[in-house]
């Protein structure tokens, strides 16, 4: 009998993965946390199609809502108040993939950060010895006309094959409601997908999807609104990280121990 049933898993036909930007967003997303001969399938399928697209999810891209069943594993009780509007937008960066997943994820022990709760090892993930990680954050985020924004989140991160080799790939996901300084905004949900790619000439490229549902007043706020505020917060955080992500390249050769990195040569 046993043989039997060994036949029978040998035999499983392969995972078949969307080849679409907004069914593998909610593909990676609902299966972040599975095998990876599920996950894999999904990042390769998601490299194949930014190889043909990279122009438009450079410029910024609108992508579609999140399926419920990729939200509710990681929020069970989910319950859609107000429809989401999601933006996506894509940039190549010249290191190493490693570089970003320690940028993301190391925990500074000498200086730690007292509203950051890690869940597992950053600095094991960022070797690529640990399949991954997460932690959990309170943020304040500072707005115009004096509007503070208090969310508390869960950060995840995962080592994942694509094309070209590892590949890290990151969500995020409110675990507690969103705490506005003012009575006629609300924070009702925010979800985040990033995946980083690594590129056959060297470097990688990151491509974020963030979804929002955001009321002013007892009104929903114009898509156009929420879509375009969406992509010029991820053009002013993604175009200065090329200069970030080299400064803490630096710091993990002279000051962290790795020793099989080499100084970036971007221009």
């Amino acid at each position: 009998m046993l043989p039997l049933l060994f036949l029978a898993v040998g035999c499983r036909p392969p995972v078949e993965a969307p080849s679409d930007f907004d069914a593998l967003n909610s593909y990676l997303y609902e299966h972040f946390a599975s095998d990876s001969e599920i996950l894999d399938p999904g990042t390769q399928n998601l490299d194949l199609w930014l190889a043909d697209n990279s122009e438009g999810v450079h410029e910024g891209y609108m992508v579609k809502n999140l399926t419920t069943s990729a939200i509710l594993t990681v929020i069970p009780d989910y319950e859609e108040d107000l429809a989401l509007v999601g933006v996506a937008l894509s940039r190549t960066y010249t290191n190493d993939i490693r570089v970003m997943a320690h940028y993301q994820f190391w925990e500074d022990l000498e200086n730690p950060d007292e509203k950051t709760q890690w869940l597992s090892d950053g600095d094991c993930f960022a070797r690529q010895e640990c399949e991954d990680v997460a932690y959990q954050r309170e943020a304040l985020t500072a707005f115009p006309l004096g509007i503070d924004v208090t969310t508390t989140f869960q950060s995840e991160g995962r080592w994942s094959e694509s094309t070209h080799g590892p590949a890290f790939l990151q969500r995020r996901y409110h675990i507690k409601p969103a705490e506005v300084s003012v009575s006629w905004l609300h924070l009702l949900d925010e979800f985040a997908l990033e995946t980083s790619l690594p590129l056959e000439e060297g470097g990688f490229r990151m491509t974020t999807s963030s979804w929002v549902s955001v009321k002013l007043g007892d009104l929903p706020t114009p898509q156009d609104v929420l879509m375009n505020l969406g992509l010029d917060t991820l053009r002013n955080h993604m175009d200065g990280l090329q200069g970030r992500l080299d400064s803490r390249q630096a710091k993990m050769i002279d000051e962290l121990g790795w020793t099989d990195l080499s100084p970036n040569e971007s221009p």
